[in-house]
């Protein structure tokens, strides 16, 4: 792998630990909202993994890992964290359907619950997620 390729993947993973960041505030914030601000929060989060945590993963998928697999002499590691990517993408779905069907009127606190749980789960796959990439664009870089 170049090490212009390596640079860039740093910088991609620095913009996903800030919107994790956002994510886990999110997810200690909901533990005390009140209904209004349960729907804006699980908005902000859905917003945040749509606009960082999806498109980083589609790019992976169509651009980082290509080359990668030239640089690897298994793509096993690749096939597990293509399986990751697309169970993130499940759970991105299930936040924007929750996310869409939110109003102020009708929200309780189970929903609220459901929101974080699943808000929490994206957060921390997406961080084991990019650890593990890291581990594999070091192994790549050094073959």
């Amino acid at each position: 792998m170049m090490a212009g390729t390596g640079r860039e993947l740093a910088i991609t993973h620095g913009a996903q630990f800030a919107a994790q960041r956002r994510l886990r505030d999110i997810v200690g914030a909901l533990d005390s909202a009140e209904p209004r601000e349960g729907v804006e929060l699980i908005r902000e989060a859905n917003g945040i993994v749509a606009k960082d945590l999806v498109t980083h993963e589609r790019a992976d998928e169509t651009k980082v890992y290509p080359r990668l697999r030239r640089s690897l002499a298994s793509g096993y590691r690749l096939a597990a964290m293509s399986r990751v990517h697309r169970e993130l993408l499940h759970l991105a779905h299930l936040l924007s359907r929750m996310s869409e069907g939110l109003s102020e009127g009708d929200i309780d606190a189970m929903a609220i619950r459901d929101g974080q749980r699943t808000i929490e789960s994206i957060e921390t796959i997406a961080r084991i997620h990019n650890a593990q990439e890291e581990d594999i664009y070091e192994h790549a870089a050094a073959s």
